[in-house]
């Protein structure tokens, strides 16, 4: 058990982790940051009514594009082994295979997926910001602007909702559990994109997006020259089946991100010097 995992050692594989790879996190962070600030900026408008101004803020962009820059960040897993050198150094530290594994886990899905919402919210108000600063200048006003909450942000993104959120009459059984395998295909999206890197060594993001891009047409062309007719037939009738229908393809999603993460970690296991 101790070869396996010890907490001592992991702590210190951790810090040297992060010790090595700390400007690359900064980095990451900053043209995140950019993005969102810029694609936020441009997406705002406003309008006046009845003598009040209103932001309507365009997130759902920069919100893709922060998403997107997690899924890179995601994919730049174990950057030690795009080259010779470095890998050896790093399959020679004093740590077992699911130490680094569960290391690379927690700072680039975990710790990164917590950085990356907090970047997010950060730049998209900063952005709403600025552009009520600068309204308010070249109009002589002194408007504010409605920010983003984190609050209602996170229960937005974990479905934590109350009797003053959603109207029960709006919003069907069918609707939450495509929202829900949406959210899930995000996940598995960012979980493909960790493990499937360990497949690669050089070039290894471009590999992994061009393999991601043609599963996911492949899947696409299955679907409607194979089973577009069957699905429709006995799935997509009433909002029941929907329902069923997209708790099946939750599961499917659940068990191909275990494979991937146990595939990921064998592929990093048999890696020697």
């Amino acid at each position: 058990m101790n070869q396996f995992f010890n907490i001592k050692r992991f702590a210190r594989l951790m810090a040297y982790e992060v010790k090595t790879n700390y400007k690359r996190y900064l980095i990451a962070a900053a043209v995140c940051f950019a993005a969102v600030f810029v694609v936020t900026y441009i997406s705002i408008y406003n309008y006046n009514i009845g003598g009040q101004l209103y932001f309507y803020e365009e997130y759902i962009r920069s919100l893709l594009i922060c998403f997107a820059g997690f899924v890179a960040f995601a994919g730049l897993s174990f950057p030690a082994l795009a080259s010779k050198k470095n890998t050896i150094s790093y399959l020679m530290l004093p740590a077992s295979a699911f130490e680094k594994y569960t290391a690379e886990f927690i700072l680039r899905i975990i710790s990164g997926g917590i950085l990356f919402l907090l970047i997010f919210w950060v730049s998209a108000n900063c952005a709403a910001e600025v552009k009520a600063f600068i309204y308010n200048l070249e109009h002589h006003t002194n408007f504010s602007v409605n920010h983003l909450s984190l609050i209602k942000l996170l229960k937005t993104i974990f479905l934590i909702k109350t009797n003053n959120d959603i109207n029960p009459s709006c919003y069907s059984s069918s609707d939450y559990w495509s929202i829900v395998f949406v959210k899930m295909t995000c996940i598995t999206l960012i979980i493909f994109a960790f493990s499937v890197r360990l497949f690669f060594k050089r070039f290894a993001l471009v590999k992994t997006t061009a393999v991601g891009i043609g599963i996911v047409l492949g899947v696409i062309w299955i679907l409607f020259n194979f089973a577009s007719d069957f699905i429709n037939k006995y799935f997509l009738k009433n909002d029941l089946q929907s329902a069923v229908f997209n708790h099946y393809l939750l599961i499917i999603l659940l068990v191909f991100c275990v494979i991937l993460l146990l595939t990921g970690y064998y592929k990093l296991k048999e890696k020697k010097i």
